[in-house]
């Protein structure tokens, strides 16, 4: 770690109290508030070394109408699946009216602390406890536009409230690199869905 992270072992952090200045990595648990007590400037986040990396981005999110952002897709041939258009057409999808930066965090359901499976409320039940709040929903589009260097077979599932399709059945968007390219596409995320 010392070498990686380019600094002494002093500036390595493993519980919140630890955070100061000079902090140039957290490598620990998430524990309740840990994304307001992280500095905005701290690169090195883990909840194990090297394994299981946080990853925080940001990304500009508002400003574009669900055809802006469709049109924007379909030009950098990104493939929109029948249900994310259906829940960028439908009126619970509101984008943000000014543009706006958003700081995503990117976590897995062992990130979380859950050790198997857990339900769409558990996760942001858990999510909310660390301090973090649901995307808003045009976050999903706007992140797909930027992140093109998805790595083939991954799936990033957008944690945001859910938006109904005609059957009442509620849906997140979902973020996919397959053999056919990169996908906006939508999950079904019931609340009590595991």
């Amino acid at each position: 770690m010392l070498v990686i992270f380019e600094c002494v072992r002093e500036q390595i952090a493993h519980v919140p109290s630890q955070i100061n200045g000079n902090t140039k990595a957290y490598v620990g648990q998430l524990e309740p508030g840990i994304f307001q007590k992280l500095p905005e400037n701290l690169e090195h986040v883990y909840t194990s070394f090297p394994e299981k990396k946080i990853r925080r981005e940001n990304v500009e999110i508002g400003g574009k109408s669900a055809e802006q952002l469709i049109s924007e897709m379909e030009a950098a041939g990104i493939n929109i699946s029948n249900y994310a258009k259906s829940m960028l057409k439908n009126r619970e999808f509101v984008p943000g009216k000014n543009p706006e930066e958003a700081t995503l965090i990117r976590l897995t359901v062992a990130d979380l602390g859950f050790k198997s499976s857990a339900t769409t409320d558990q996760i942001y039940e858990r999510a909310q406890i660390l301090g973090l709040e649901l995307c808003l929903a045009d976050t999903g589009p706007n992140y797909r536009l930027k992140y093109r260097n998805q790595p083939l077979n991954e799936w990033i599932y957008m944690g945001m409230k859910q938006i109904t399709d005609s059957d009442g059945s509620p849906f997140v968007f979902e973020l996919v690199r397959d053999d056919g390219g990169l996908w906006l596409d939508a999950l079904w995320a019931g609340p009590g869905i595991k």
